[in-house]
């Protein structure tokens, strides 16, 4: 679906400030709330979820970053996610592939703050491996339980925090939360603020071109999701925020995905070729032929399928912050 929004003439990308008018998708508060409660067991509140169920939520897309933002940006509150969690887990370390990316290039003098730490899984992973490891969050919950494993947590907002340590990190880092967060611009320069010039800033977010992507995934969406990024959106940010972008890793994808892909390409192939439908057991045997666990794992491992625009679920940005 495109078109003008109605009665609000031009938006502005939360992320450029870059004039929008293409609507690329719309939802209702109703699918919205459904999926949750199908898909995850979440019964999600009123309080918590503030709009009825007839709202609309419009997906944009910016002409000038390329970022697909919604409108409006409800963005899950406390409550929100404390309702959330109690049926749909925090990610374990072993879970996260960025986790493990970061980790290997923290140093012992450290001081490493992560925001949206969560049940503070990246925590547990880097607290052994440098000076400092300290966590923010906004849901009590899992600050409360980062206190009880011995870990240091501020149940605060990113603005509060970073006047309260201004350059006081080496490293910090948000994974997954940049697409939660409405007021993008205030969130990121509380990050970059907490960081010492020459420090370095992590950011993740899922890769919206991601293989197996679907618009209307209920955790894709409002509250839990009010933006929606890609590649091109990193080179954006860091010049906005006056970083210096250092590196874009991207997650490779899950082998069922690949043989997913194949299936797909496949059936095309053979349907243009005969003009019918291919049998499905010839496309699971093909697509076993072309990519197998052993091949899949050594071309995942060489970052052999985001070369060719073949992603996994996440990417990872590093950033450095210059010195003056």
């Amino acid at each position: 679906m495109t078109g003008a929004p109605p009665e609000q003439g031009r938006l502005a990308c939360p992320l450029c400030d870059g004039l929008v008018h293409t609507r690329v998708w719309t939802v209702t508060a109703e699918v919205i709330r459904s999926g949750l409660s199908r898909e995850w067991g979440a019964r999600i509140s009123g309080d918590a979820f503030p709009a009825p169920s007839e709202a609309t939520f419009a997906l944009y897309e910016c002409e000038g970053c390329g970022l697909h933002f919604f409108v409006p940006g409800l963005a899950g509150s406390a409550a929100f996610y404390q309702e959330l969690m109690a049926t749909v887990p925090y990610e374990t370390a072993q879970s996260r592939w960025e986790f493990g990316q970061v980790a290997r290039q923290l140093r012992p003098t450290d001081r490493v703050v992560d925001f949206g730490c969560g049940d503070g899984a990246f925590l547990r992973m880097a607290k052994p491996l440098v000076r400092q490891a300290v966590g923010v969050d906004r849901n009590p919950d899992a600050i409360e339980r980062l206190g009880q494993a011995g870990l240091t947590g501020e149940e605060t907002s990113c603005s509060e925090f970073a006047q309260r340590h201004p350059e006081g990190f080496d490293v910090a880092c948000a994974f997954h939360t940049l697409e939660h967060v409405a007021e993008i611009s205030e969130f990121l320069t509380a990050v970059v603020c907490c960081v010492r010039p020459g420090g370095r800033v992590f950011l993740s977010v899922p890769n919206r071109r991601r293989l197996a992507r679907q618009n209307g995934e209920p955790l894709d969406c409002p509250p839990h999701h009010v933006s929606r990024w890609d590649p091109a959106q990193w080179l954006v940010l860091a010049i906005r925020f006056g970083l210096d972008l250092r590196e874009v890793r991207f997650q490779e994808p899950t082998l069922s995905h690949v043989k997913l892909l194949y299936r797909q390409r496949l059936d095309r192939g053979y349907g243009r070729l005969l003009r019918r439908p291919a049998p499905a057991l010839a496309l699971r045997a093909y697509a076993k032929l072309l990519v197998g666990p052993t091949r899949h794992e050594r071309r995942a491992r060489r970052g052999w399928y985001s070369r060719r625009d073949i992603y996994g679920h996440a990417m990872l940005a590093e950033f450095v912050r210059p010195s003056p």
